[in-house]
């Protein structure tokens, strides 16, 4: 039950519900002009919460509930939609930033202006358990102290900040964010004319590409997928080639079809290499029994064959079958494919396995036909 005092306090009644399993479960949350504070009375012990703890109630669900209206009367009108665009954007509940937006004038000047800046500082308070007096007095810093202070960044960083592009501003997003200062060369995000946390996050992982001429074409409807397998793969190959100064020739691919054709060269050589340089070398026993259809591949050399048939660089898992972490098959009908499965090992419990890639020749993807004979094929031998 939700109602509202004489006072416009906000009564939630939660007794006997679960899974509080209370017969007294109750929490008060105090009007706007007394400073937004929520107490709870469990089974006779009251509580009072300062600030950062939040009783766990979307601002959202009250604001369409008819026994808050009076309670929500109180809040001025022009905070209202902000705060609920905050809670979606966040993905968290707004009781936290109404606590300081209803105590301080200069909270709700940043809120107003920047209220990307005051979830930084609410959820870098709330990681950090600071004290209240400090979140109240850092509401009215410069803005680029606000981020030093919340993230360690530099005068750029709060440049890049205003060039995200994201719906979603949530816990996952604010340790990205906390990675950024340390990037090297992350001023050089600035001359980017689209960035994203999809971007940001590769990034973390792969810095060295950072103000790479890879990157300067960059926009929202970049093809992500395609983008992300090639790098990974260039990688790999790389690796099994032996070569150093990947990450220099990745970034100066000018666009993704240069990394792909840099890719393509790439698998050539290496597929080139394990035919006709290579020592032959005998695989490890399949983790799942062929069929006349989905067939082991075991050994090396017949591994780099499929590689150079199907133009791909299937050969570049060489070392992961050796190492008992992967396993691949060459698929027959209903399409010509390759099949690679994940194997994974974890003490005390049965081994994994999964379906990590299946692709046509050149790396096209199967018809669904192919993939649902691939996975009745793998669950039946599951069910052994």
């Amino acid at each position: 039950m939700i109602a509202c005092t004489e006072q416009h306090q906000l009564m939630i009644d939660l007794s006997g519900l679960e899974p509080f399993r209370f017969q007294e479960a109750v929490i008060v949350i105090e009007p706007w002009d007394r400073g937004v504070q929520w107490s709870s009375r469990m089974d006779g012990r009251l509580e009072t919460f300062e600030a950062l703890p939040d009783p766990g109630l979307p601002f959202a669900l009250l604001a369409r509930e008819r026994g808050a209206a009076a309670w929500l009367a109180r809040i001025p009108a022009a905070f209202v939609p902000p705060v609920l665009a905050y809670e979606e954007r966040h993905q968290t509940n707004a009781f936290p930033l109404l606590w300081f937006l209803s105590r301080s004038d200069r909270a709700r000047d940043l809120f107003a202006s920047q209220p990307g800046l005051v979830w930084l500082i609410l959820e870098s308070a709330r990681e950090a358990d600071w004290p209240t007096d400090r979140v109240l007095a850092l509401f009215g810093e410069k803005r680029a102290k606000i981020v030093h202070v919340c993230i360690q960044g530099q005068k750029f960083t709060l440049k890049t900040l205003s060039k995200i592009q994201s719906a979603r501003w949530g816990r996952h997003e604010f340790e990205l964010l906390k990675a950024l200062p340390a990037l090297p060369q992350a001023a050089a995000l600035n001359h980017l004319r689209v960035l994203d946390f999809r971007l940001l996050e590769f990034l973390v992982h792969f810095p060295r590409l950072i103000g790479s001429r890879l990157l300067t074409p960059y926009q929202a409807d970049w093809p992500w997928a395609r983008f992300s397998e090639l790098v990974g793969d260039t990688l790999l190959v790389a690796t099994n080639l032996g070569i150093r100064n990947i990450f220099e020739r990745i970034g100066a691919c000018g666009s993704v079809q240069d990394l792909a054709q840099l890719h393509n060269r790439l698998v050539v050589r290496l597929n080139q290499v394990e035919l006709e340089q290579a020592p032959l070398v005998e695989y490890p026993p399949p983790p799942v029994p062929g069929t006349a259809d989905i067939i082991p591949i075991t050994d090396s050399k017949s591994l780099a064959l499929e590689g150079r048939i199907q133009h791909h660089c299937v050969g570049s898992y060489h070392r992961a079958i050796l190492g008992a972490r992967y396993y691949v098959y060459r698929v027959m009908r209903p399409e010509r494919a390759t099949l690679g499965l994940r194997l994974g090992r974890y003490p005390g419990r049965n081994s994994t396995i999964h379906i990590e890639q299946l692709k046509l020749g050149h790396n096209q993807p199967p018809a669904p036909d192919t993939l649902e004979c691939v996975n009745d094929w793998l669950e039946s031998h599951r069910e052994k």
